[in-house]
């Protein structure tokens, strides 16, 4: 059911977009906010889109290529939403991937860097939680997080825990970590199995099964009126000024 600020978000998006449809460019400046409404908002975009509340669309896995000059140097890589979530320090940017990974199909085998795959990536915060250099320093409840993600799809055989994944669960096991932190890495070492179940079939049962029960789940991250300002104060400007691409 549709509150107040929906009816609202709704009626704002259509007017800023007007004949827009890809609002994956959207969702990757999202995505690498540092900033709860804007990752709320991201969130509120997903469920829209699979609500038919607008008729937009998202590529989770469309990748985005990004050139870096610097002192006479290139640097090339790639980037997408999930990956931009993974990297983004915040719990809530978790909370986010948690869902959008859950209902729709995200390729975790996606190397962004050419080095680590996205479900390395994930593996590799718990050793960036132990590291004061890195945005992850001490986030406990992020690194939980993250450890319940690898958990669930390789508990439901859509994910291989590979060697490299192995190598860092190991060493934050040998670490000064909390000790639910270490029941989780022992979980997922001791219960994951190659995987036999298709990555589709399960978003599928999770969008008629478990769709309801998911939705219940984020309440806490449905809009509102802070939110809504950050939309019409931040978005609505750099979108109108095409800082930020729709197609």
């Amino acid at each position: 059911m549709l509150n107040l600020y929906d009816e609202i978000l709704i009626e704002e998006v259509n007017k800023v977009s007007q004949e827009k449809k890809d609002f994956t460019f959207l969702g990757l400046y999202l995505a690498n906010e540092k900033n709860v409404s804007a990752l709320k908002i991201l969130n509120w975009l997903t469920v829209a889109i699979q609500q038919n509340w607008i008729a937009k669309e998202i590529d989770f896995n469309k990748k985005n290529t990004v050139v870096i000059r610097d002192l006479g140097s290139t640097y090339t890589f790639q980037e997408n939403i999930p990956s931009k979530l993974i990297e983004n320090p915040m719990y809530v940017a978790k909370e986010v991937l948690d869902y959008i990974s859950k209902t729709n199909k995200v390729d975790f085998n996606f190397r962004p860097y050419k080095n680590y795959s996205l479900k390395e990536m994930l593996a590799k915060v718990l050793v960036d939680f132990q590291n004061p250099e890195s945005s992850f320093y001490q986030c406990d409840r992020v690194a939980e997080k993250t450890l319940e993600i690898i958990f669930y799809f390789s508990q439901h055989t859509t994910m291989n825990i590979n060697s490299t994944m192995q190598h860092f669960l190991l060493t934050a096991m040998k670490q000064d970590i909390p000790l639910f932190l270490k029941q989780l890495i022992v979980d997922i070492l001791s219960k994951s199995s190659k995987p036999h179940k298709k990555y589709a079939t399960l978003v599928e049962e999770n969008l008629e099964a478990k769709k309801n029960l998911l939705l219940l789940e984020q309440q806490h991250r449905f809009i509102n009126e802070v939110d809504y300002r950050y939309f019409m104060n931040n978005l609505c400007p750099k979108l109108k000024r095409h800082e930020i691409k729709l197609k």
